[in-house]
């Protein structure tokens, strides 16, 4: 699988967060960068699924674990 970069706005749109929730996880140290400043998805998403476990989004933004 190629790994797929986006930017820090655009990976938090991919999560429906907003960007100071991704500072907040790059203060946590759970968002990987490739050599190219930009967010690695794939790995970005298995550190949060490993730090928070599964989560699962309703239609009205409540969130619960698995």
């Amino acid at each position: 699988m190629v790994a797929q970069f986006l930017s820090q706005t655009d990976y938090a749109e991919h999560q429906h967060v907003s960007k100071q929730m991704v500072t907040h996880w790059k203060k946590k140290g759970l968002v990987s960068f490739g050599v190219n400043g930009l967010v690695n998805v794939q790995a970005t998403d298995k550190r949060l699924r490993d730090y928070y476990g599964p989560v699962t989004r309703t239609r009205n933004g409540v969130t619960r674990s698995l």
